[in-house]
């Protein structure tokens, strides 16, 4: 959709927005409004068929407001990748800016946003979701909720959760769809989040698993199917919706055992091991070096080593899978 920077309206205020969509974020419902009905496609993308943790929660409750702008009325030069992201931020307001044009600037103290995207980066439909759609709504809810963001994944069965820590290639998304192919639900993927007022509450937005080359060889594939991406890494994954892979979607979870993934552990040692309190508190905070600098780390600190704690050794898919479900019986 065309549109023009006039002196009747410098911030581009007036812009109609005829594309709307209330979607549920971290539990929390977020109204995306936009000028362009493929950006509302891209948040739709991300998150529909997630439920609000309150199931009652209507519309006229909406918690938060992502305002999306496809925006023409710069010159931008076309690039044969988006340019790096460069972020800013403090406690009321952050941004994650890719060009002049292209930025997601998210206003926490009053629960809204702006996006705008340049026809360069609209080529680049998986930056604009995962890079300022994505950014913006997981900032707001986060906020809204007084929670703190982890770099792990969770799956969750009745009353039972895991939660699955490791440096990135360690094998997370690969034991998470094989195990929710043994029932588990997913409730995070990649971010997951703890709220501290609410104990041992997790939430998650169970929307993609993504997968590697190497990782589609080992774990079962029948009826998986997905996307190409490429991450900035310029590794390329295989990225599954995972709404497709069972009707009920759940974001929420109490906490659980911690799964400390060792991508290189020597075969003699046991696949799935006890982690003491010492050694769980140390790669805590090795692993989450941005949620460790949280004023309320501590606490969460307190109550993540609290609960038991175990080194998976990477080994044969399957055994891992087995040992995994009977530690979410209370058999190990």
């Amino acid at each position: 959709m065309s549109m023009m920077r006039t002196f009747a309206d410098p911030f581009l205020q007036r812009i109609a927005m005829p594309h709307t969509s209330v979607l549920n974020v971290l539990g929390l419902p977020i109204k995306f409004e936009s000028n362009a009905c493929w950006l509302l496609e891209l948040a739709q993308e991300a998150f529909a068929g997630l439920p609000a943790v309150d199931p009652s929660s209507q519309a006229s409750d909406v918690s938060a407001s992502v305002r999306m702008i496809a925006n023409d009325d710069l010159p931008s030069h076309a690039f044969d990748a988006p340019p790096p992201p460069l972020t800013y931020g403090d406690n009321h307001a952050c941004m994650l800016a890719l060009s002049r044009a292209d930025a997601s600037i998210v206003n926490l103290s009053a629960g809204c946003a702006l996006i705008t995207v340049s026809p360069a980066l609209a080529r680049f439909p998986y930056h604009v979701r995962y890079e300022l759609i994505e950014f913006a709504a997981y900032r707001l809810a986060a906020h809204l909720l007084g929670a703190i963001g982890m770099h792990a994944a969770c799956v969750a069965r009745g009353d039972a959760s895991l939660m699955l820590l490791g440096e990135s290639g360690a094998g997370k998304s690969t034991l998470v769809l094989a195990l929710m192919q043994q029932g588990w639900e997913l409730i995070a993927e990649d971010g997951l989040f703890v709220l501290p007022h609410i104990p041992c509450a997790l939430r998650g937005a169970p929307n993609f698993i993504h997968l590697t080359d190497d990782a589609q060889h080992v774990v079962n594939m029948a009826n998986v199917t997905g996307n190409l991406i490429q991450r900035r890494s310029g590794r390329t994954k295989l990225e599954i919706d995972a709404r497709t892979l069972r009707t009920a979607p759940r974001v929420e979870a109490p906490l659980g055992s911690l799964i400390f993934i060792e991508a290189d552990g020597a075969d003699e040692t046991p696949l799935l091991a006890p982690m003491d309190r010492v050694c769980a508190q140390q790669m805590l905070n090795t692993l989450q070096p941005f949620a460790a600098r949280h004023a309320r780390w501590p606490a969460v600190l307190e109550t993540l080593l609290a609960q038991p704690a175990y080194r998976l050794r990477r080994g044969n898919l399957r055994d891992m899978v087995a040992l995994l479900s009977q530690l979410g019986h209370g058999v190990v």
